[in-house]
């Protein structure tokens, strides 16, 4: 019996190696339907090609504030160095740290100590370790003063820590392995187009917030105390798998904008930033359908509108009484067009969609793709989408996923004529 369960073993090993030959040297089985997703993405990601023409960098700059502060309490779990204007010796050091930090008119008040310099840089021996307020970040942080004694704080980490905090900061956990693997790839390449040359300040490569990229660090403490992941396991996944890899337009980096829900169909980059890259050309979307912003109505008082409109155009020197009337001019997607008119009875202005929702409150009208009407003594703005409406489309990436399209799939869709590679 002993010896008939030896041979059956022996034939599963076989068999089991046969298969894995069949599985390794037929690509059409990665390519099968019934291939699980994972795999036909692993596929995907190992064939893309190399680019030996452009280098990731190894660190991001990041500005973890909007605006220069006043001042800020930083926290270091254990060791750490602290130098100023990149000295070659510790101006501070120790095994802990927790201090207010403000500017003074020759360097910085930390704590109760007077340091000199414009740059401050602290250093944990161990990473992740430093926490500015209440979130913890990887890598180390510089403070720079500034004139009227405000201080930027920029966190410089790792790239690919970065793109992986990004991902969890831009789109849920749950969607599908595919589209936070092309989320990973936007980021990151969104990340390599500032960093030649549309930085928004020698200081820093992007901001931390949704003005570039949504990066909440490693961790924060909510209200009450408890602490809250900013990046997980699934989000350093993706940023593992696809370490290096990058969208380019005609053999260039170009902004690979992305946006929460298109409703139906992308608007061109050109239309919103005036950014003419081939690649960002709109497409239809029918993905993102079931998302609760695909299609919306809002309502606004009128009394409200009135008064935000009247502000609006007397900065301009146009008086405006009560709103009456308005109605789209042009149907160009171009928001920064004046195709929308507004009049009080007497007097009629032009104004752009850019201008009209910023003035609604953009908090209440979720893209600038809509329609408007006075009804029943309110005006009645119906339109689609959720952001600015150019490139990927984050719902409809999710819908591409669950369908069972890969990253690249994705990606090539969204970004028409983009080439995926991978850089050193």
């Amino acid at each position: 019996m002993r010896g008939k369960l030896i041979i059956f073993v022996l034939l599963l090993a076989v068999a089991g190696l046969v298969v894995g030959w069949r599985f390794a040297g037929d690509s059409s089985l990665f390519e099968s339907p019934s291939l699980p997703a994972s795999l036909r993405s692993f596929r995907e990601l190992a064939d893309v090609p190399e680019h030996r023409g452009l280098t990731l960098p190894d660190a991001v700059r990041v500005a973890l504030t909007n605006n220069p502060v006043a001042q800020v309490e930083i926290t270091v779990d254990g060791p750490y160095t602290m130098t100023a204007d990149s000295a070659q010796t510790a101006t501070l050091k120790g095994s802990g740290f927790k201090a207010t930090i403000s500017a003074l008119t020759n360097g910085f008040r930390v704590g109760r100590q007077s340091v000199e310099g414009a740059m401050l840089e602290v250093v944990p021996e161990h990473s992740p370790a430093i926490w500015v307020g209440d979130r913890q970040y990887r890598g180390r942080v510089r403070l720079a003063r500034q004139r009227g004694g405000k201080i930027v704080i920029v966190n410089v980490v790792g790239l690919e820590d970065y793109v992986a905090s990004v991902v969890d900061g831009e789109m849920p956990a749950a969607f599908p392995d595919a589209a936070r693997q092309a989320q990973a790839i936007a980021a990151r390449s969104y990340v390599l187009y500032q960093l030649r040359g549309s930085q928004p300040s020698p200081l820093f490569d992007v901001f931390a917030s949704t003005r570039s990229q949504n990066y909440g660090g490693y961790q924060y403490r909510g209200r009450d105390g408890r602490r809250f992941a900013a990046e997980s396991e699934s989000s350093r996944h993706a940023a593992h798998q696809t370490a290096g890899i990058i969208c380019l337009c005609d053999g260039q980096p170009f902004c690979t904008y992305y946006t929460a829900v298109c409703g139906g169909r992308t608007v061109g980059g050109a239309a919103v930033f005036g950014d003419e890259s081939a690649a960002l050309a709109p497409v239809d979307c029918p993905w993102c359908q079931d998302a609760e912003l695909f299609r919306w109505t809002q309502e606004l008082a009128l009394s409200e509108v009135a008064s935000r409109l009247q502000r609006f155009l007397g900065g301009q020197g146009k008086p405006f009484g009560v709103l009456v009337s308005i109605r789209r001019t042009s149907r160009s997607d171009a928001i920064r067009e004046p195709t929308f008119e507004v009049s009080d009875g007497n007097r009629r202005y032009r104004l752009s969609a850019f201008d009209l929702r910023r003035q609604l409150n953009p908090s209440k009208v979720p893209s600038y793709q809509f329609e408007a009407k006075i009804a029943d003594g309110v005006l009645v703005l119906e339109g689609r989408g959720h952001g600015h409406g150019v490139g990927l489309c984050q719902l409809g990436a999710r819908g591409m996923g669950e369908a069972g399209s890969g990253p690249l799939a994705i990606l090539h869709h969204y970004y028409p004529g983009a080439e995926v590679v991978r850089l050193r």
